[in-house]
């Protein structure tokens, strides 16, 4: 048979939920800023690298690199894409 709880024990349960709550919403807040800035700047490093493919297009960037920076451009529009 359940037991019956007291007011202040039910009021102490809720003081102790209500905390957990509070910093469950701060890591969530904390994880969302932190994803906000990392797809900032990874969105940052895929503008440079469109900007590097302009460049290997043009013959300014020396084959070797050119094919580095090919690859690391397609990654990262997957990874766009999925954004």
């Amino acid at each position: 048979m359940p037991e019956n709880i007291t007011e202040n024990e039910y009021l102490e349960l809720s003081k102790d939920f209500q905390e957990r709550m509070n910093e469950k919403n701060l890591e969530i807040e904390k994880s969302n800023r932190d994803y906000d800035e990392l797809k900032k700047n990874f969105l940052s490093i895929y503008g440079i690298l469109r900007m590097m493919d302009f460049l290997i297009d043009n013959g300014e960037v020396e084959v070797s690199l050119a094919v580095l920076v090919e690859v690391a451009r397609g990654f990262a529009s997957d990874c766009v894409d999925e954004l």
